[in-house]
């Protein structure tokens, strides 16, 4: 269409010239589209770093980040209890605690590493040449045992109840996929039965469910969570082993380098006392 409307205008005698007019048309729609280009490009300076950055970095390459965002209920108590969980360099902590059964104490180090898709502890029980261990992706176990359901599963449990029984559980499992639940605001005990004149702490409660049909990595299926509405700390946890329910009280809240621990967890099975853990001195560094 171009070439015949090109005849017209020049003639036939002029044939020989019909290459250098095309070729000028085509220039002419060069500049213009040039033209059009430069305006819609923009043109703030700062603009040329990032993306001569992006085009530096392949995609594949960069580093995860994790979204502690996405449950409004664990978001909201990171921030509350200290800047561990968005603050680089506190990627490790580590805590000299006591633990209590029975009669027996024995003194433990807990190191509970966080990383872009959840956490990992190693427990070191002092006179024992075996640690246990928990991650977000086998579970409690018993490093070095040789078997391979990972060791006696009541030290397992005992691993996945200083893990799972946490404020640092309560944040992280949604990097895992678990998902959250408000099962009840501003809730009182049971045993207050709604008498007049009650004056004691009321519990927003969160029920956390592990991913998947079933938990892969052992011990419960759910948890359920209860924030003091007064204070914004856990109070308490519960969950079901075995048909029973099994409490984790914490109390004794301190802060320690502008961090939030509770100094003592108290675990009872149906009322009766399993264990009890107290922290004696934590400390938060980079995980190199």
């Amino acid at each position: 269409m171009l070439r015949s409307h090109v005849r017209r205008l020049v003639g036939s005698r002029t044939k020989f010239l019909l290459p250098l007019i095309i070729l000028t048309v085509l220039a002419g729609f060069a500049v213009t589209a040039g033209a059009w280009i430069r305006l819609d490009r923009p043109t703030a300076p700062s603009s040329l770093p990032s993306l001569v950055a992006q085009a530096a970095t392949p995609h594949h390459r960069r580093a995860p980040r994790r979204n502690l965002s996405l449950q409004p209920e664990a978001f909201n108590f990171s921030h509350r209890v200290g800047r561990r969980f968005h603050t680089p360099g506190r990627e490790l902590s580590e805590f000299s605690a006591t633990l209590s059964i029975n009669s027996e104490q024995h003194n433990l180090l807990i190191s509970r590493r966080q990383d872009e898709r959840g956490e990992s502890l190693s427990i070191r029980i002092h006179g024992r040449a075996l640690p246990l261990a928990w991650d977000h992706e086998r579970g409690g176990r018993e490093t070095g045992s040789g078997n391979s359901d990972g060791g006696d599963s009541g030290m397992r449990a005992l691993a996945e109840r200083i893990a799972l029984d946490s404020p640092e559980q309560f944040v992280l499992a949604q990097l895992r996929g678990a998902s959250y639940y408000t099962v009840a605001r501003q809730a009182r005990p049971v045993a207050d039965d709604g008498a007049d004149g009650y004056t004691g702490a009321v519990y927003d409660i969160v029920r956390v469910d592990e991913p998947g049909k079933k938990n892969e990595r052992g011990g419960s299926r759910w948890r359920l969570f209860y924030i003091n509405t007064g204070t914004g700390l856990i109070d308490k946890v519960v969950t079901g082993e075995d048909g029973a329910q099994v409490e984790a009280v914490f109390s004794d809240w301190r802060e320690q380098d502008g961090e939030k621990i509770p100094a003592r967890i108290r675990w009872t099975r149906q009322g009766a006392l399993l264990m009890e853990l107290t922290v004696h001195s934590v400390s938060f560094t980079p995980a190199l």
